[in-house]
């Protein structure tokens, strides 16, 4: 227990770590970590229960769904029976924060959520294909990609796509349609990031097509022998959907290149017969690439991975033999692929020891063994990256590309201390409370500060290109975390700057992502930051508390808030989203809320903790970070 507690304090340390001055990471407030846990008061509380979906070998749960007392103003009647942590977007769930707000604006809201995505399987047509675009476009959307994208994501042999498209366009094309679909994914990809290409084909979504194009070949693929360029399309074309946040449009197609790397042999790392160097090295790239996408989608949408968990997976060689994938950041010369392999294999831990099926059957003392090991396995990578590329460490001075490939690197690493720690969640039980509380304080803390420095990474990112779309969608996954420890300490004005990265990344949403409305992830946010708000207000008895009406008007002042003033167009839905006006009359009927399951498991995560895990110092033990706008 003290080898953890000193391990603990290690990792809250380093998340108070500021290199400068600068703003942009959270820092450490005064007072010792350590002193103020011993000072925790601790609290046993076991209940007689049952976790949903996730059978327990122990009979006593770890926490009770903790229902707080209802505020005066809300006459709704809590069933407190059968008490258990559970997401916030099922009935349970939305019964406990409609009490820590004092009326029903949250549940109504919820109840108004509906799933909006694209129409593909209308606008996709499998025999009628968009023609290529003119050579000049063509050429242009090849050089950018080559100078950009597939330097970030090596998929692609610059000389095997050029040689196609001159074939192409010499009215001679090659045999198989694996350039046909590399060429079509590219020009999707590139069009949809600049505007000016956009311009040239004089309509917004034309880049949409030319992924439909890539879509209609997939079976002539799959029958045909297996190829590099099939394989990078294929990949390409997962990108392009996981970039537009439908994961579980990207996974079937990554499953399709992953299963044939995997009849390939790309994963044994052996060079085939009469096979290039050339081609033997984007083979390992292809595995790297699949297996960090395929571990990515694995944790954000619940699943098992494609690839198998127990197979060992080498890492790239620090530096290539071609030297592709090398960069100098910050004057330090970094193999960015090795380290996202690596964090993908830590990935690819996490899963099997926390979240597959055979975690179901460990002990508590197992489960916080497991925990941490894997903390270990985290900071271990972290050291093995250069200091001044480490997470928490300013990136403001880095060009465009560097600053791209770090940023995926550190919210990778947040969201893993998130999925690490956020276990705890689930109710695993302990056998002495006292260590308990300790373990599961130190948990929620890692999981809050996480939450926080994985937001503000947005503050790097101005231009609204896809790559600031996918961010968002990203680092709206931890969102739920904010909302819960804004509500558990609503009467603070610690947690300002909670409200403040909520607003951050819903103004985020709205200045950059076109494609909003569509967006699940959006609109959870948008609920998040609203009820948030409202909740602070009424805990603040001397600030105004937006009315129904305003809500439902889009009418509202700027009220002053003991230093946070939120700007009221984030806080105000449109009136299209239609979202009731609050009551409390408690009138809700939870019947609809079972049949949430359009969410999706990256927001169906339980939660409910009693209130002192969320109260303890160390949750809120960071000054605020940088969120101005600029």
């Amino acid at each position: 227990m003290a080898s953890r507690l000193t391990k603990m304090e290690r990792l809250m340390s380093e998340f108070g770590q500021t290199p400068s001055d600068d703003g942009n990471s959270p820092t450490m407030s005064e007072g010792n970590i350590s002193e103020g846990l011993s000072k925790k008061e601790k609290h046993s509380i076991f209940k007689k229960n049952t976790i949903v979906d996730m059978p327990s070998p122990t009979e006593e749960g770890d926490f009770s769904w903790a229902i707080p007392e209802a505020d005066p103003t809300c006459e709704q009647e809590i069933d407190k029976s059968d008490e258990w942590p559970c997401s916030m977007f099922s009935p349970k769930g939305v019964e406990w924060v409609n009490s820590m707000v004092g009326d029903d604006t949250y549940g109504r809201m919820v109840l108004s959520l509906t799933p909006v995505r694209k129409p593909r399987e209308v606008e996709f047509d499998i025999i009628n294909r968009v023609p290529l675009p003119s050579k000049d476009v063509l050429m242009e959307c090849i050089r950018r990609y080559f100078t950009s994208m597939n330097r970030d994501v090596y998929l692609f042999s610059e000389e095997t796509v050029v040689e196609g498209l001159r074939n192409y366009l010499a009215g001679r094309p090659n045999e198989g349609l694996g350039w046909y679909a590399a060429i079509n994914i590219i020009v999707a990809q590139c069009i949809r990031e600049h505007d000016d290409l956009k311009v040239i084909l004089e309509a917004r979504d034309d880049f949409n097509k030319f992924a439909y194009n890539t879509m209609s070949v997939i079976p002539s693929i799959i029958l045909s022998p297996i190829d590099e360029m099939s394989i990078g399309a294929l990949l390409c074309l997962g990108l392009f959907f996981m970039i537009s946040n439908e994961l579980k449009l990207a996974m079937p197609i990554l499953a399709i290149a992953v299963r044939q790397m995997s009849m390939a042999r790309f994963q044994h790392h052996i060079k085939p017969p009469k096979c290039s160097e050339a081609s033997f090295q984007l083979r390992k790239r292809l595995f790297w690439a699949g297996y960090i996408l395929d571990m990515d989608l694995s944790l954000r949408l619940g699943i098992a991975p494609l690839n198998s968990i127990d197979d060992p997976i080498p890492l790239p060689p620090p530096i290539p033999s071609d030297g592709i994938g090398m960069r100098v950041v910050s004057g330090t010369p970094f193999n960015f692929l090795r380290e996202h392999v690596a964090l993908a294999k830590i990935q690819s831990n996490v899963w099997s020891r926390l979240y597959s099926r055979r975690s179901l059957h460990q002990s508590p003392e197992q489960l916080w063994e497991i925990i941490e090991e894997l903390d270990d396995e985290l900071q271990k990578w972290k050291e093995n990256v250069p200091e001044p590329l480490r997470p928490q460490t300013p990136l403001d001075e880095l060009d465009q590309d560097n600053l791209l490939i770090l940023t995926i690197l550190h919210y990778t690493y947040f969201q893993l201390i998130i999925a690490v720690h956020s276990v705890v969640f689930h109710g695993h039980a302990a056998h002495n409370a006292s260590d308990r509380d300790e373990r599961i304080i130190g948990s929620v803390a890692l999981s809050v500060a996480s939450a926080r420095a994985s937001l503000t990474l947005l503050n790097y990112h101005k231009e609204g290109n896809p790559f600031t779309r996918f961010l968002a969608n990203h680092v709206a996954w931890s969102v739920d975390i904010l909302f819960m420890n804004i509500l558990q300490n609503k009467a603070s004005d610690k947690i300002n700057k909670d409200l403040r990265l909520l607003e951050k990344l819903l103004q985020f949403y709205e200045n950059h992502d076109p494609d909003m409305h569509t967006s699940i992830s959006h609109q959870v946010t948008r609920i998040m930051f609203t009820v948030a708000t409202r909740a602070v207000q009424k805990a603040r008895n001397d600030v105004p508390v937006l009315s129904p009406e305003l809500l439902m008007t889009g009418l509202a002042v700027n009220p002053e808030d003991n230093g946070f003033q939120p700007n009221m167009q984030n806080i105000l839905l449109h009136p299209q989203h239609g979202f009731p006006s609050p009551q409390n009359d408690g009138s809700l009927s939870s019947g609809d809320l079972n049949n949430m399951g359009f969410m999706g498991s990256e927001w169906m995560m339980p939660l409910g903790f009693q209130p002192e895990y969320w109260h303890d110092p160390w949750a809120n033990i960071f000054q605020e970070p940088d969120v101005s706008h600029q």
